[in-house]
Parts: C-alpha cells; sequence; structure tokens
C-alpha cells in the first residue's frame, strides 16, 4: 500500500539523504521534509510487471533493464511515483497518466513484445505472459 514519505538529512547517517515513512528521524530526533506518497516494495514490483510485462525478479532482469530500461520515460503526471495525492495530501489515487506504472514505454505494443522476445529467447527459464 502506498504510504507518506519524509526525506531526512540525518546527521548521525553522516548528513545522507533517506527517505523513511515517519516525519521525525528515529536517529537523529529531527524532522524530515515532506515528500509526498510513494510504493513500497510490493507496489514497486507490480509496477515492474505493468510497464514490462515481465516478472521484476529473475535471472532476466538485467537484460531486460539493458533493453527495456532506454525506452522507458518518466510519467510527467506523477514525476515516477505512481500515484497522485488527492483530498490535500490526504490520500492518493492511481495516477492517471500512467495507471500506477510509474514509467511509460516509447515506443508501440509490437516493439516492446519484440524486446520481451529477445529476453525469452535469451533466459528460457522465463515465463511468458
Amino acid at each position: 500500500m502506498p504510504h507518506i514519505m519524509w526525506v531526512h538529512k540525518c546527521k548521525k547517517l553522516h548528513d545522507s539523504s533517506v527517505g523513511l515513512g515517519v516525519e521525525v528521524c528515529p536517529d537523529c530526533g529531527e524532522h524530515g521534509q515532506y515528500d509526498g506518497w510513494h510504493f513500497g516494495v510490493v507496489e514497486s514490483m507490480c509496477a515492474y510487471h505493468q510497464r514490462t510485462g515481465l516478472s521484476p525478479i529473475g535471472p532476466h532482469r538485467p537484460l531486460a533493464d539493458k533493453l527495456i530500461t532506454p525506452h522507458m520515460q518518466v510519467c510527467e503526471q506523477c514525476m515516477g511515483v505512481g500515484v497522485i495525492e488527492v483530498e490535500n495530501g490526504k490520500s492518493f489515487k492511481d495516477c492517471p497518466g500512467c495507471h500506477g506504472a510509474q514509467y511509460l514505454f516509447d515506443g508501440s505494443q509490437e516493439e516492446l513484445e519484440a524486446l520481451r522476445q529477445l529476453i525469452y529467447l535469451e533466459c528460457p527459464e522465463v515465463k511468458q505472459g
């Protein structure tokens, strides 16, 4: 389920930025900067499958990323988040531009299918469909 995130620049973490699901950093006690609604791991995996038609895990993933990722454009409506805020940030809904996929393929469905076929040839253990 999507959840609200805050960006923290934690002094205890050597001033690195980290996204957390809490407003106050549990390490340094400082308030983070509101960053809106974001997908969790499960939703991100589902979005990968939605946009590529492939499982997000497996031996095919490096090849899939090499072939397909260059053709993906970040959705301009949600800026790659997959959801947009509603009710003044109190809730969210699926992005109407990408329908939760976060990115959009810049070619035709036939071109995407041709890339998937190359992946299936190289990694026959990947289940089609």
